[in-house]
């Protein structure tokens, strides 16, 4: 929910400085902009849950794995050497140039579905654990 509050706000905040310097942008492109982030942060939260409930000395290097793959693919795809099937593993290809080009939502809800996924099964993972408390 913080994601998507964080998603709507950055839209908001963006149309409001677009708003002051006069700049025909409109409301509803620059909060789909700013949703248009969410999906690939929940898709990142939902694979740090699953390492967490799976494998918990493994969250850290999992994430910035997903992380650091997908900037890599976008720095090296930049140059043309990667074909369409290895760009489209990167989170960050996955993203419109929003506004300037309109936001897939259908991947958009596919990164956020397995994220959600992801996140599902690393809290029943977690809550299988033998996890004492203090």
């Amino acid at each position: 929910a913080f994601v998507v509050l964080s998603g709507v706000i950055a839209g908001l905040a963006t149309w409001l400085g677009v708003a002051t310097q006069g700049v025909g942008a409109g409301l509803g492109s620059l909060l789909g902009a700013g949703l248009n982030v969410v999906a690939p942060a929940v898709f990142v939260l939902g694979a740090g849950a699953l390492a967490m409930g799976l494998w918990p000395r493994a969250t850290g290097p999992v994430v910035y794995t997903v992380i650091g793959w997908s900037l890599l693919v976008e720095l090296v795809g930049g140059i043309g050497a990667l074909g369409r099937w290895v760009l489209d593993t990167s989170l960050f290809h996955q993203m419109a140039a929003a506004p300037a080009v309109a936001p897939d939502w259908t991947s958009a809800a596919v990164m956020a579905g397995l994220g959600v996924a992801m996140a599902a099964v690393g809290t029943l993972g977690l809550a299988r654990r033998d996890v004492q408390g203090a």
